[in-house]
């Protein structure tokens, strides 16, 4: 009598519920769905107690994805304890689909069924892709802390739900040294002093100074907003703009190397925890930003990037496909995020707002024309402007067709008194004025942010694609838009893994309206804050399984618009290239990351320095 096969996932990432014998050699294996919902996709298991030399068959049940890529290339992962390297199952021994009658009674979706021979008596693991777990992220980002390397900090976010660390790493040069520009604290509440200064036309004559101390025993760089008229002051449009802080920035405001240098780039990865090809795609960046090139160099000279490379750890560590340890899918709460349930996304997007609110040279326009004037007077938006000429980007070119569209307003409702009043009540509304530093990240105060990447992978993708936001406009709706397209078309000239952009059929929408992904809650309160100069905001998809080899560049580049769609929720198989595709292995995904680098480095290295806004 052939003795039972022992299936366990009692480790790390592990995602197994319970298995059933069918026949000697065939067994039903059923996926764990995450906590609070029928989301299921991640596997990863062990088998021990061998029987060698035999065939098994084993069918895979509890897929929530109806299409997935194990429809064209994908295959499952093996590996065993002598053999360690993660290797494929042949394609000839796999297939996906629902044919068998007692599997119709058990799901509605796909079965992923393979034959294997166990050849030697040893443990065997089998995974959905090549696993990336927090601890594999926590000792790498420990050789990073033992190199003591003068551009590189790692600070903590917080503490998640189980105790785990929601990791940052911080790049830029002479970081360990930086200084705050601002009292963050003391710039929140101009708004109140101010508000009595400023006239109905918007025009402030007051001088707001900003105190120098963040916290106790620290030396902070002092900083003050000069005083003057808002009709000639550097980044306002004359009598109908207003600084969101209260007071208008000179010219010649003088706030020290970081500010006229130093940009902000803000990634993410592994919100959604089986989506693992977004680690190694983070991990590359990581690896690019801090090697010896001369234009990581550059970047780390110019630009901080602050990483956030496991924003789940409590579900990548559990085995869940996209929740977290409370049973929620983060990527639906950053709208109104609770600190109990939801305290990843909390803490993330109050950094985001941390650095929204920190920043004193954003702008409220009334009028087109003059909104228009301050966009191009931006450096950053009037270098993407020269660059989306030289590639023949128009702003027709993707144009929303949606009537909300801030391409269509010539104008913003007056406020009934003055702007910067109106300013308050909007944004006191909420807890958003809030300013919550985590340790190590005051830092940041006072710096620009410009992009936020927020990286995914996707279940039936071949290949990649970036999601962006045509809507981002408030009044400069043609000028935005073709800023909005540079990075993706950057990227793709690069990159042949992509060469594809999509819109999402929420354009248009309020912030009270949408569900709450980072990519388009980030987007809107750009837009509610900084009206056309917010931070642009993408999200990126890369395959779980093939595509074009991204180490190459496209020859003929036309970024093409795919079909209107919900991130991550999409069932549409996306490649209509006519390249050979290749089988992604992690040095395809890192090769991504390299290639976001290199990207971050064409936009940045156009800019004009030193750089006064």
């Amino acid at each position: 009598m052939m003795l039972d096969l022992n299936f366990e996932a009692k480790f790390e990432g592990g995602n197994l519920q319970s298995f059933e014998r069918i026949s000697p050699c065939e067994y039903d294996l059923h996926v764990r769905p995450d906590t609070g919902s029928n989301s299921c996709l991640w596997f990863y298991f062990c088998v021990n107690s061998i029987v060698i030399n035999k065939p098994f068959l084993f069918h895979i049940i509890g897929f929530s994805k109806i299409t997935t890529t194990f429809q064209t290339e994908q295959t499952p992962l093996v590996r065993s304890t002598s053999r360690t390297k993660w290797e494929h199952i042949p394609r000839s021994q796999c297939w996906y689909g629902n044919t068998i009658p007692r599997h119709k009674l058990k799901t509605q979706c796909c079965v992923l069924s393979f034959l294997f021979q166990f050849d030697k008596d040893e443990n065997y693991f089998f995974a959905f892709t090549y696993p990336y777990t927090y601890s594999m992220l926590t000792k790498f980002l420990a050789r990073i802390k033992d190199h003591r390397l003068s551009y590189t900090k790692i600070v903590s976010l917080g503490r998640t739900t189980a105790g785990n660390d929601i990791q940052v790493v911080l790049i830029s040069q002479d970081i360990h040294t930086m200084q705050p520009l601002v009292n963050t604290a003391a710039a929140i509440a101009s708004l109140d002093r101010s508000s009595s200064n400023f006239t109905r036309s918007g025009i402030s004559t007051s001088t707001v100074n900003i105190s120098s101390s963040i916290g106790t025993g620290v030396n902070r760089a002092a900083s003050a907003l000069s005083s003057g008229n808002a009709a000639t002051a550097a980044g306002t449009g004359g009598p109908t703009s207003t600084s969101i802080h209260g007071s208008p920035r000179s010219a010649n405001t003088n706030f020290g190397w970081q500010t006229k240098d130093k940009r902000v780039v803000l990634v993410t990865a592994r919100v959604h925890s089986g989506e693992v090809p977004s680690s190694f795609v983070m991990h590359g960046l990581l690896e690019y930003l801090t090697t010896n090139d001369p234009r990581a160099k550059f970047l780390r000279e110019k630009v901080v990037f602050i990483l956030v490379p496991m924003v789940n750890p409590d579900g990548c560590s559990a085995g869940n496909y996209r929740a977290n340890a409370s049973g929620y899918d983060l990527n639906r709460c950053y709208k109104n995020p609770s600190l109990e349930f939801h305290k990843e996304a909390y803490k993330l997007r109050r950094l985001f707002l941390n650095l929204i609110l920190s920043y004193k040279g954003y702008t409220q326009y009334l009028k087109k024309e003059d909104a228009e004037a301050g966009f191009t007077r931006q450096v950053l938006n009037k270098s993407l402007l020269d660059v989306a000429a030289s590639l023949n980007l128009t702003e027709d070119l993707f144009a929303p067709s949606t009537p909300d569209s801030g391409a269509t307003r010539d104008t913003v409702s007056p406020p009934q008194t003055s702007s910067a009043s109106l300013f308050k009540r909007s944004v006191k509304a909420s807890d958003d004025l809030l300013i919550s530093w985590e340790s190590g990240t005051e830092i940041l105060a006072g710096l620009r942010l410009d992009y936020v990447l927020d990286l995914h992978s996707h279940s039936c993708l071949s290949g990649g694609f970036l999601f962006y936001n045509p809507d981002s406009c408030v009044l400069c709706g043609g000028r935005r838009h073709i800023c909005e397209l540079v990075f993706p078309t950057l990227l793709a000239k690069k990159c042949l893994a992509f060469g594809a952009i999509r819109q999402d059929d929420k354009v248009g929408v309020q912030l009270r309206d949408t569900p709450g992904s980072l990519r388009r809650i980030f987007n809107l309160l750009g837009k509610q804050y900084c009206q056309d100069n917010g931070p642009y905001v993408y999200g990126m998809e890369v395959t779980n399984s093939h595509g074009p080899d991204p180490s190459l560049e496209h020859a003929d580049l036309n970024v093409r618009l795919l079909e209107e769609a919900d991130d991550e929720d999409n069932e549409t198989d996306a490649d209509e290239r006519t390249v050979k595709p290749v089988i992604y292995t992690p040095k395809h995904w890192l090769t991504i990351g390299e290639k976001i680098g290199e990207t971050f480095y064409a936009i940045y290295s156009s800019l004009p320095y030193p750089i006064y806004e």
